[in-house]
């Protein structure tokens, strides 16, 4: 399960918790991760765990063990929408331990793609190839790091068109 140690914060992670059925006892399993737990999802059968976290601006899904390893599988995992690439995003697991997720990134919006057990990664349609070449490609956006007037770092990404020119700059200030 996950929870919280409530510290009166606005913001607070979600840690990933363990509990013994026959004691009670409860064990943290991944106390260095410096990230919330979305999602966690498991394979009555198996003795690990699916989580999903946001790791530097992207929602990864790793395989957690019972003994607290994380191995993140894949950090592409996005919602559903075409201009909100990075918004949500779940997964399923199945019994044979093939996850299912959508898959994302700036330059390729909301596709369907598989983990298998051994770790490949398969996007299985091609929704938006069409509309992607007709319009000559979707637009990459440059990532880099600044360091806010508090010593914070702040993750940036800047989107550019095609043609040059002078244009409007709009803010999307999340999270």
């Amino acid at each position: 399960y996950t929870g919280v140690e409530d510290r009166k914060l606005s913001s607070q992670l979600r840690r990933l918790f363990m509990m013994d059925a026959r004691t009670g006892a409860t064990r943290e399993l991944l106390a260095t991760l410096d990230r919330s737990i979305d999602t966690v999802a498991w394979r009555g059968d198996s003795a690990a765990l699916f989580v999903s976290f946001d790791d530097t601006g992207r929602r990864a899904i790793g395989r957690v063990t019972l003994d607290g390893e994380l191995k993140k599988l894949v950090s592409d995992v996005g919602g559903p929408g075409i201009e909100m690439p990075y918004a949500g995003g779940g997964f399923s697991v199945a019994r044979d331990g093939t996850v299912a997720y959508v898959r994302t990134s700036v330059t390729v919006p909301a596709e369907v793609a598989v983990v298998s057990p051994d770790g490949a990664v398969a996007t299985l349609t091609d929704l938006h190839g069409e509309l992607a070449a007709a319009i000559g490609g979707f637009a990459d956006a440059e990532n880099f790091w600044m360091t806010c007037a508090d010593g914070h770092r702040m993750e940036c990404w800047l989107m550019l068109p095609k043609v040059g020119g002078r244009h409007p700059l709009i803010l999307e200030i999340h999270g």
